[in-house]
């Protein structure tokens, strides 16, 4: 186990999809909104939150990621409802670490593909 999942989070973090084998995840998009999340000490920040459909844990988006959704599915939020999302893990440098962080394939999924055949998704019970 990695040592990041010692103590779960209701969010998606790339320890999740590394913890999978660093496997794709193909997942489809329930819904998105904007949540107040903490960050350092009692600070808040606004962020991007989706939803998915079959998944227990929400994905926290960031401004690459929306990025890449809208180049997929269009600027409209409220059309991406029931669109398929690959996730997969990148290794990056941020604030003086090297994360796993979680990005999306700029491709649509294949119909065929969404939570990979019934792949369990991360936060998925089971």
């Amino acid at each position: 186990m990695r040592y990041e999942l010692i103590y779960p989070s209701k969010y998606i973090a790339g320890a999740d999809l590394v913890e999978k084998g660093g496997k794709d995840v193909t997942l489809v998009i329930q819904r998105l909104f904007i949540d107040d999340l903490k960050c350092q000490g009692d600070k808040t920040e606004r962020r991007a939150v989706i939803e998915f459909e079959r998944a227990k844990k929400k994905f926290v988006v960031n401004k690459t990621n929306l990025s890449t959704i809208a180049d997929l599915y269009g600027p409209e939020t409220d059309d991406w409802k029931g669109k398929p999302i690959t996730l997969f893990t990148m290794r990056v440098t941020a604030f003086g670490k090297v994360w796993d962080a979680i990005r999306i394939r700029p491709e649509r999924p294949e119909p065929r593909a969404r939570n990979n055949g019934g792949a369990r998704a991360p936060g998925e019970g089971g």
